[in-house]
């Protein structure tokens, strides 16, 4: 049995859909910030339970700056009790991570290479690589990149619908990152299952800034929007995180196909419809 933490977020939604007969924690379930109460709910959700997928986080990496306590307990302070919980109980543990937890000026990223996080959002992310790695024998760390996909918040899930109405659009061009669409993740996460415990790197195919993702978009989509580049907050971004896979050797989907077909799931009315 799989038990899957975070599954109403944009990774979990697609996790729903791919894991047919996982259990599946909510909020409503359990509020994992409630630190005092959750051994109890963890010996009662997770009986019978071989493999947990931990893909709780806080993004918001500009209000984590001011939010630290709450960010480091999300982030930091529930992994850590989840891998104690997993290594007693003999589980396995999945725990999805982030490019952020690199500095952005090497640019390309292989697993071995050391962190350097830059903002409070990396390092709480470093911070639970290295306790879930050391606490939990069979634990694994999966690195990816701006997770796009339904119920997403973030810029490559919104974008879309917003170019699909018209709306004009705010990006900039000093970041390069490898998009990572989150059923191609979902599908692919339980392969780390078959290699050594340890940290592997899943991301989409193509290395883009969000506002060459905006144009090429827009083109395949005939949309009639207009884009304007903004000043990005690169103190606490890094500026180039491409995530080598030289582990699984996954293949990955190129950018535009990927967005393209995750279009394809939003709910649009009659009048919102593709060209």
């Amino acid at each position: 049995m799989i038990a899957v933490f975070g599954s109403t977020g944009t990774l979990g939604t697609a996790l729903r859909k791919t894991l047919k007969n996982a259990k599946f924690h909510t909020r409503k379930d359990f509020d994992v910030e409630n630190i005092r109460g959750l051994e109890g709910f963890l010996e009662k959700f997770l009986d019978g339970v071989s493999v947990v997928i931990n893909s709780i986080a806080y993004t918001n990496v500009s209000l984590a700056e001011k939010e630290r306590e709450r960010c480091y307990n999300i982030n930091f302070v529930f992994p850590k009790i989840l891998a104690e919980f997993c290594e007693r109980n003999g589980i396995k543990l999945i725990h999805i991570s982030t490019d952020y937890v690199f500095d952005g000026k090497v640019g390309l990223y292989t697993e071995d290479d050391k962190p350097n996080p830059i903002s409070w959002y990396g390092k709480t992310k470093t911070l639970s690589e290295e306790a879930v790695l050391s606490i939990c024998t069979n634990s694994y760390v999966i690195r990816t990149s701006w997770v796009f996909g339904e119920n997403g918040k973030n810029f490559f899930s919104t974008m879309p619908l917003k170019l699909i109405k018209n709306e004009d659009i705010y990006t900039h061009d000093e970041q390069l990152v490898c998009p990572t669409p989150a059923d191609f993740l979902a599908k692919n996460i339980l392969k780390v299952l078959e290699k050594s415990p340890g940290i592997y790197h899943i991301t989409g195919k193509t290395p883009i800034t969000p506002f060459e993702g905006t144009v090429l978009i827009k083109d395949a989509i005939r949309s009639n929007s207009k884009i304007y580049i903004i000043k990005p907050d690169l103190a606490i971004r890094p500026k180039t995180s491409i995530l080598l896979d030289t582990k699984l050797n996954i293949e990955k989907p190129p950018f535009v196909e990927s967005i393209l077909e995750y279009i394809k799931t939003l709910k649009t009315s009659p009048s919102e419809q593709l060209p």
